[in-house]
């Protein structure tokens, strides 16, 4: 058994396990940014008004898509530790 048939099986076997947990996967992806942008944007953004002379929001949404993006990858890399194969 060569090294590049073991690499071949592995990824196999994670596509195999991604496609079970894909829809949980995006709807997670997608919950999580909402729910902040709405508690902390909407929410909190009505008493802190302007700040530096523009709403919340523009100081609010891009460090949510960031820290969306960033904690999503760790996320993903280590999902197939914590799943069982098939």
């Amino acid at each position: 058994m060569n090294l590049s048939y073991r690499v071949a099986y592995v990824f196999y076997r994670n596509l195999v396990s991604y496609k079970r947990f894909v829809v949980p996967t995006f709807i997670a992806s997608l919950v999580q940014p909402l729910f902040y942008l709405i508690t902390f944007g909407i929410g909190m953004g009505g008493y802190v008004g302007l700040f530096g002379g523009k709403p919340y929001l523009n100081f609010l949404v891009p460090g949510v898509l960031i820290s969306a993006v960033s904690l999503r990858r760790p996320t993903n890399a280590s999902s197939d530790i914590r799943q069982d194969d098939p």
